[in-house]
């Protein structure tokens, strides 16, 4: 019987085989860290889609609704001539850029009080986007450098991002000012940038009709 002759591996054969295994394993953990990496910046990414797109919808609410009144009589509303300039939302500069502070009146708790009681205002301050809200009658000609009672409270988290940009643009039809338009219009464009990576930055635009301001 005749035995079969067995050989194994040359050395050569043996360094090829290992420089080919490391090369295999290289790539897969390169692969690895890339898809970790990408998974992560898309996790800070949405983190602050949600917390800007959050402040984005709390402004949209308090603009769209500016001049509401649970009253009966429009003719009486007191929050249409509430904000300086004769209209119930109006837009201010107090920091770099323009128009980066809007403050704006309505029937906050619907009592349909014959006094203008709540105030709501949002500006850009330091990188933040700072709000109050205001539930007084002593309302005289407020701006967005007025002493609030309570102060301005910060909306975004400053832990986790910057505001980088807050502006409000408002456009009326072609009546001859902004009180005397029946179509009036507030552009918001908000930018900002994740502290956990500066490299992700995002920007949000929406345009708000102002459903009371007739």
């Amino acid at each position: 019987m005749l035995r079969q002759k067995q050989s194994g591996l040359t050395l050569i054969e043996l360094m090829i085989g290992l420089v080919l295994s490391f090369i295999v394993m290289g790539l897969v953990i390169s692969m690895f860290t890339s898809s970790l990496g990408i998974h992560g910046q898309a996790i800070k990414t949405a983190r602050l889609n949600q917390d800007m797109r959050v402040i984005m919808d709390m402004m949209i609410r308090d603009i769209r609704r500016a001049g509401y009144w649970a009253g009966d009589n429009p003719a009486s509303n007191p929050h249409a001539t509430a904000i300086s300039g004769g209209t119930a939302v109006n837009v201010f500069n107090v920091t770099s850029g323009a128009g980066n502070c809007i403050l704006l009146s309505y029937d906050y708790d619907g009592d349909a009080s014959s006094t203008a009681e709540e105030l709501i205002g949002y500006r850009l301050e330091s990188n933040d986007i700072r709000t109050f809200l205001l539930t007084s009658s002593a309302l005289v000609s407020p701006n967005c450098t007025t002493t609030i009672p309570g102060g301005w409270s910060r909306l975004n988290d400053e832990n986790t991002s910057t505001i980088l940009g807050l502006s409000f643009e408002i456009e009326p039809d072609t009546s001859a000012s902004f009180a005397a338009s029946t179509l009036k219009v507030v552009t918001i464009t908000l930018q900002g940038q994740s502290l956990l990576d500066t490299n992700v930055t995002s920007t949000l635009r929406d345009t708000v009709r102002i459903r009371n301001e007739l």
